[in-house]
């Protein structure tokens, strides 16, 4: 994972922010949202996302 976080530039595909911890949903609110049951899998394009990268370091 460490590897992975550092493939990336410490920078989120996703939404362009720092990588933290992911929140821990109260248990209060479990029953209104329950835990997901499917599996997301959203594969990187790293030359897209070193290309973000580049273009946002230069503005």
């Amino acid at each position: 994972m460490v590897r992975f976080v550092a493939k990336l530039k410490e920078v989120c595909p996703n939404c362009g922010g720092g990588f933290e911890k992911r929140p821990i949903r109260p248990k209060h609110l479990l029953k209104k949202y329950p835990v997901s049951t499917e599996v997301v899998y959203k594969p990187v394009d790293f030359e897209a996302h070193y290309k973000r990268l580049k273009s946002n370091a230069s503005k």
